[in-house]
């Protein structure tokens, strides 16, 4: 759990790192705006992840999880997942076929 949350950590700053020093804004026509806006609602999420995933380390800690009694720890891997997956579609739109068009 820690690596993985070290790791959206990572991402998120290496994201704002992007945006700070990217050639164009999110007003420089359609790609700057879809740009921005793939790369920072998938950021969003990520924070959110995060999060998510804090939380249910600590109650990992404090022992409050049971085999009948973890529901929130299957959500967040699940939610997890689900930013994994989108990640690798905004990955392609913005990175792979965007970069042709920049």
């Amino acid at each position: 759990m820690i690596p993985t949350i070290l790791l959206g950590l990572g991402f998120i700053a290496l994201q704002m790192n992007e945006y700070y020093f990217a050639r164009y804004t999110i007003s420089d026509g359609v790609y700057g705006t879809v740009f921005f806006m793939l790369t920072g609602l998938h950021g969003m999420h990520v924070i959110v992840g995060v999060s998510f995933l804090i939380v249910v380390l600590i109650r990992l800690m404090n022992a409050q999880y049971t085999t009948g009694h973890h529901f929130s720890l299957y959500a967040s891997i699940i939610y997890w997942h689900m930013v994994d997956v989108v990640w690798i579609v905004v990955f392609i739109l913005a990175y792979i076929w965007g970069g042709s068009l920049s």
